[in-house]
């Protein structure tokens, strides 16, 4: 078998286990395979800075990444995170630009705009974990400081949130677990 021909077939075996591609063709896998660059395997605790990858469509194979921006103060600013199966940077498959670092800066100024308080957020956040995982129980993927970071809150703001959603009914917590309820007003 051909150099060539083992990349394009373990490009393929990549891209099926990434959620967005699962259910393509073959055919379309193969295609998307031949114009994909060799894979880049990053090791635990490696960074990919800002200009590296530019027009990259990052696959999460196995493992998680965190996407984050430092601010000018030298804190990290947690955008998100991406588990085994995620895809980041779609955008590089329709438009031929470098991906800035900007527009995951506009994306936290925007969810920011929106936000009426810290328990609000905390709660949108975690629906939209129940809604990503397809579950009301799941554990925490980051520490509860990168989770208050990535809010944009403190930490003791986030326990604090946590306890009163607690109190509400509308979560119940025991250490890294969290389930949400919904019978709760």
């Amino acid at each position: 078998m051909s150099k060539g021909k083992l990349i394009v077939e373990t490009l393929i075996d990549l891209l099926r286990a990434v959620r967005a591609f699962r259910n393509l063709p073959v055919s379309a896998l193969t295609k998307i395979a031949q114009i994909a660059s060799p894979p880049t395997t990053y090791q635990a605790g490696e960074l990919i800075s800002d200009g590296q990858g530019e027009q990259a469509l990052l696959l999460v194979v196995a493992g998680k990444a965190k996407v984050s921006l430092l601010t000018a103060d030298g804190n990290e600013n947690i955008l998100y995170l991406l588990k085994g199966g995620d895809v980041d940077g779609q955008a590089a498959l329709f438009v031929r630009q470098p991906r800035l670092a900007r527009l995951a800066e506009l994306e936290v100024d925007n969810s920011h705009l929106h936000l009426l308080d810290a328990k609000e957020l905390l709660y949108a956040y975690l629906l939209d974990w129940e809604r990503d995982y397809q579950s009301s129980t799941y554990q925490l993927a980051m520490t509860k400081g990168e989770v208050a970071n990535r809010l944009g809150i403190t930490p003791a703001t986030l326990s604090r949130c946590l306890k009163q959603l607690v109190a509400e009914g509308k979560i119940s917590v025991r250490g890294r677990q969290i389930t949400i309820h919904h019978g709760a007003l």
